[in-house]
C-alpha cells in the first residue's frame, strides 16, 4: 500500500507541475498583453494631452495680441464716427485698417 501511494502522489506531483507551468505560461501571455495595452493607452494620452497642452501655452499670447489690436482698431473707429456721418465710410475703413493689422504679421 505505501508503494500504491508513493506512485500515485508522484503522479500527482508531476500533474500539478505540468499544470503549474502551463499557468506559469499563460501569466507571461498575459502579462505580456498588459504591457501593450498600457504602452498603447499611454501613447493615446499622449496623442490627447501634447496638442492641448501646446495649445494652452500657445493661446494666451495670441489672444492678447489679438485683444490688443482689437481695442486699437475700436479706439481709432470710437474716433472716426465721432467725425464721420456717413456709416458705409467707417465700415470700410475698418475693413482696411483690419485688413493692416493682419498683413502687418
Amino acid at each position: 500500500m505505501s508503494e500504491e501511494w508513493h506512485e500515485r502522489l508522484q503522479k500527482l506531483s508531476k500533474d500539478d507541475l505540468q499544470l503549474s507551468q502551463e499557468i506559469l505560461e499563460h501569466v507571461r501571455v498575459m502579462r505580456r498583453r498588459l504591457f501593450w495595452i498600457q504602452l498603447i493607452s499611454w501613447v493615446k494620452l499622449a496623442i490627447i494631452a501634447a496638442p492641448v497642452i501646446l495649445l494652452l501655452v500657445w493661446l494666451p499670447p495670441k489672444l492678447k495680441s489679438i485683444w490688443t489690436d482689437y481695442q486699437a482698431i475700436s479706439k481709432e473707429l470710437e474716433v472716426l464716427t465721432r467725425t464721420t456721418k456717413n456709416p458705409s465710410l467707417l465700415t470700410d475703413l475698418f475693413i482696411e485698417q483690419l485688413m493692416k493689422r493682419l498683413n502687418s504679421k
